[in-house]
């Protein structure tokens, strides 16, 4: 079997404690913009601007931290905008640009296979493989635009507008801005033993329709456990023993320590490094990391920057949209921070 790659963004947290509000313009004509949807990305926070353009929302109280959250602005024909860095403390003004007319339809070769082939691996990469997937379902499917690249072997995907997904599972609706999506393939071919490397990129913003429902906060912890996140945050805090993870270093020996397995820096920010591969159990499912860079840094809500340096297989690897849960969703498991080191 070849060797399965996949590389998706991890989203950053949100916690902030002052209203934001700002104004939403047109920039070609300069004209305020009516519902145009403003959100935090992987949140539940977010609204849309009123017929002045005018938005002001507010997230759940907690420290700031400027390096932790990304705005994004999204509305239909024009491209969105992504602001780092968000002084919560001042009105914002913000113009988007208006789009031209697309042609994604047009092809310059024919396309070997049929759109149901397409859309059922596309589906695989796309919401995940660990089962949550029946769960789910694209409500817009047909706007998912599918092309196999002949030359490259490569299947990609695009849409114009937001893809709504319905997690009946664990009670989300998601409205996800699709970036970037591909499947690099050995050959020309959709099998999926075939698979070299995928790659998923965007922007998500969920709605909660189940709260904090006893049934569903049971779901949805469950997901939490032995997620990526869930992981990266132990890393953190040094406390992946505690967290019921057992990880073992290229030679195959328990990591107990920092002899093959780097974790330093400071109150914000830690410095991860080990020796190409980890291999990563939890509660019997097992995962593979295999690191690209040197190091990487990972910050106390488990993002990893650079985003691409870890190459998550097995397990981790089989994640998808299914099995997302919001940023400011906060679990029943403790995570436990223990002594400061």
């Amino acid at each position: 079997m070849k060797r399965i790659l996949l590389v998706f963004f991890l989203i950053s947290s949100v916690s902030f404690s002052q209203r934001l509000s700002g104004y939403v313009y047109d920039k070609a004509n300069k004209e305020p913009l009516f519902g145009v949807s403003v959100y935090f990305d992987g949140t539940t926070i977010g609204t849309i601007t009123d017929e002045n353009g005018f938005f002001s929302l507010s997230g759940r109280e907690g420290e700031t931290s400027k390096s932790n959250y990304k705005l994004v602005i999204s509305h239909l024909g024009y491209f969105d905008k992504q602001i780092k860095n968000v002084e919560t403390s001042s009105k914002l003004e913000i113009f988007l640009n208006p789009k031209s007319i697309s042609l994604k339809g047009v092809t310059l070769k024919a396309d070997p296979f049929s759109r149901e082939e397409k859309l059922k691996i596309f589906k695989d990469y796309f919401l995940g493989k660990t089962g949550l997937a029946r769960y789910c379902k694209i409500k817009n499917v047909e706007d998912v635009y599918l092309y196999f690249d002949v030359d490259e072997n490569i299947l990609k995907a695009d849409a114009d507008v937001p893809i709504y997904i319905t997690n009946d599972f664990l009670g989300y609706e998601l409205r996800y801005n699709l970036q970037d999506f591909f499947i690099l393939f050995s050959r020309k071919t959709l099998d999926p033993k075939e698979v070299v490397y995928a790659f998923r990129s965007g922007t998500t913003f969920f709605v909660d329709k189940k709260g904090r429902n006893d049934y569903f906060e049971k779901r949805r912890s469950n997901i939490y456990d032995g997620s990526i996140k869930h992981f990266m945050i132990a890393l953190y805090y040094k406390s992946w023993e505690q967290q019921g993870y057992v990880l073992r270093g290229r030679s195959g020996r328990k990591i107990k320590n920092n002899v093959d397995f780097y974790v330093s820096g400071g109150v914000n920010e830690k410095l991860v490094s080990f020796d190409k591969f980890l291999t990563v159990r939890h509660n019997r499912r097992s995962s593979l990391l295999e690191l690209r860079d040197p190091s990487f840094v990972v910050d106390r809500n488990g993002t990893i920057s650079p985003p691409m340096a870890v190459i998550f297989k097995g397990y981790m690897g089989d994640l998808g949209l299914a099995d997302a849960l919001p940023d400011d969703y906060s679990p029943t498991i403790n995570i436990d921070i223990g002594a400061k080191r």
